[in-house]
This record gives C-alpha cells, structure tokens and sequence, in this order.
C-alpha cells in the first residue's frame, strides 16, 4: 500500500555506516571479480597457455561452479554458528578471495606449460570457491540485517552502486598498470585494496533479525523443484548454454 502523502518516511534498522560499508564491501568484490573476469585471459595467453586450454579450464570451472553454488547454499541453510547466520561466512569471506587471487597472478614463469596449466587450474578452482563463499552470504545478510523491505532494496541498491564503481575503476585501472609494474604486483596491489573495502562490514554489520524455524530442503527436493519450474529451468539452461 502506498505511504499516505505527507507521512514520515520507515525509518531504517541499519545506520549509515552499515550501509555505506555494505557497498563498500561490493566495490571490493568486484575489484576481485572483474580482476579475473576482464583479464585472467590476457595473463594467460602471456604466461604462454593456448586458447585451446584456456577453453578446457573455463569449461572445468564453470561445471565446478554449478556443482558447489548449491552446495554451499544448502551448508548456510543448515549452519547454525552462534555468532550469526550469515555474518561469519561474510568474514570468513575476505581472505580467502585475496589470497585465491594472487595465487593464480603468481604463478612462476619457468614452468613448464603442463605445470601452468596445473597450477591454473587449482588455483582458479580454489579462487571460484571463494569467489561463492563472498558472493551468496552477503546478499542474503540484508535479511537478517532489517525485516524493512524498502531498506532492504536500499542496501541491495547501494551494494550494487558499489560493485559498479569497483568495475568501472578496476576495468579502466587494470591496463594502465600491469604493462608498467607486472600482472603480480598488480595482483598484490589490487588485493590490498579490496580486502580494505571488504572489510569493514564485517565489524558494522548487525544480524537484527532471527531466522525462522523452517524445513531445510535436500538437494533431492532442490533439482526437483528446478524441473518442475519451466521458467527457472530454462533460466538456467540458458545459462549454461551462455558459459558454453
């Protein structure tokens, strides 16, 4: 219903630095994902691996990537820390997609394209695990953040306001600097600078709002629940057909 004119505005569960540190937080995600996304292909052809290979590693990823998203989904639904639901998988979040990422930018470039290709693979792997575990707990921390829809929106809008100036920076920044300092320090640098932004919400951020007591679905009842919904099932069949 709409907000009769002249009423006050709902005010909001969060304060202002929970909400600036929730976009901050995406701005540092991106540094990472756009890292990879724009450029992980430049660096490898650089490190010698052929196209052809690179191909096969993305394939392999993007079946990994479809196995352990529900995976993880289903673990969050079933952990119970006393800390909160989805607070610690948020902070347990930021180290990992640091380190996952200079892992793949430093790899040693006397190895052999057998042992290249090897390490990219690990690492790569490694890094699109960390990549899910700083991904989906975050969204869904906006509901145990406030039970006020519009705030919510709010704080989705503003993470995503966040993720896009972390783009825009890192997709212009990227090409300016590795052609003068290297892809690993560029890495490192890169790193720095989204855990600093990741970061603070791992301290402001508050779990208001209870979980409800509610059946965990299995994976069983999850595939099919997905067949039985045409819709999502062809989302997702497009998908995949896209990765390909």
């Amino acid at each position: 219903m709409a907000a009769q004119a002249g009423s006050p505005p709902i005010a909001f569960q969060t304060s202002k630095a929970e909400r600036t540190a929730y976009g901050f937080y995406f701005f540092g995600q991106n540094v990472f994902y756009i890292l990879i996304l724009n450029f992980l292909q430049i660096y490898l052809t650089d490190q010698g691996i052929t196209a052809a290979a690179e191909a096969t590693i993305f394939l392999v990823a993007k079946v990994w990537d479809a196995v352990n998203d529900p995976l993880f989904g289903v673990n969050i639904d079933r952990s119970k820390p006393k800390s909160g639901k989805f607070l610690p998988w948020v902070r347990g979040s930021v180290l990992p997609i640091a380190i996952t990422t200079v892992m793949i930018f430093a790899m040693p470039a006397s190895m052999s394209l057998g042992a290249k290709i090897t390490w990219t693979v690990i690492a790569y792997l490694l890094w699109d695990l960390a990549y899910t575990l700083c991904d989906a707990p975050v969204f869904a921390l906006t509901t145990a953040m406030t039970e006020n829809i519009q705030e919510r929106t709010v704080l989705i809008s503003i993470g995503r306001l966040g993720g896009m100036l972390g783009a825009m920076i890192i997709a212009l920044g990227v090409p300016m600097l590795y052609p003068n300092i290297g892809w690993l320090p560029t890495a490192i640098g890169l790193a720095i600078v989204g855990v600093a932004t990741m970061f603070p919400i791992t301290g402001l951020a508050k779990e208001r709002i209870l979980s409800r007591k509610e059946e965990v679905p299995s994976l069983d009842a999850i595939w099919k629940y997905l067949k039985g919904n045409k819709y999502l099932f062809i989302f997702y069949a497009s998908m995949v057909v896209y990765s390909f």
